[in-house]
């Protein structure tokens, strides 16, 4: 069977040989340098794009010779390009209870991968995303990521950071007089002032 990993990703390798001490691992008929433990952990580079040849071979150290070597095949396929962002927000300021929308120009058999402060939100893999800030918070940044038919991760793509402010408490309002009034007179109708916070005024419902 042939394994499957990515380009830019690390793969681990795991032997277990009996009376080993240590091991010898290659790629492609070439040995590993300085790699001798029984876990190997291997980042594919571009270069390395295709099918490899994975080796290992116990050694016990009272020998001369390593023992059989076992092998395995492993496909490294192509990380996928970055996306490209095609829908960023208009303002960098938000307030609790907003949305943002987010997108990245499709590409071909690619879903992705969207995070929120490089925690992934599993909500949706398409190229739109659309994010509910449910808390005030400064610097949240939404990332995204290429993924293609084998699983490969494309690295980050960053948003603009955005800053989510809270929303005001809510007025306490005062009525002058605090009663009915007659058809042609005046109220006044009063808030107990907030610093920091401007005030709209309705009548029915009607800014």
């Amino acid at each position: 069977p042939v394994g499957e990993a990515c380009e830019g990703a690390p793969t681990t390798y795991t032997a277990n040989a009996a009376n080993a001490t240590s091991y010898t691992w290659r790629i492609n008929g070439v040995n590993v340098s300085g790699q001798t433990a029984a876990t190997f952990v291997k980042t594919w580079s571009n270069s390395e794009v295709g099918v490899r040849n994975i080796e290992v071979a116990g050694r016990n150290s009272g020998c001369a010779n390593n023992g059989p070597f076992r092998s395995l095949l492993t496909y490294v396929a192509a990380a996928p390009a970055a996306p490209v962002l095609s829908q960023i927000p208009s303002s960098s300021q938000v307030c609790e209870g907003a949305t943002s929308s987010y997108g990245v120009t499709y590409a071909n058999n690619l879903t992705y991968e969207w995070s929120l402060n490089a925690v992934v939100d599993n909500t949706t893999n398409r190229e739109n995303f659309v994010k509910s800030w449910s808390a005030a918070a400064s610097n949240q940044v939404v990332s995204v990521k290429s993924v293609n038919q084998f699983g490969c991760k494309s690295p980050a793509v960053n948003f603009p950071a955005m800053q989510v402010n809270a929303n005001p408490a809510t007025p306490t309002a005062t009525a002058i007089p605090a009663q009915a009034v007659c058809s042609g007179t005046s109220s006044t109708f009063e808030v107990s002032p907030l610093s920091n916070v401007t005030y709209q005024w309705f009548v029915g419902g009607i800014l």
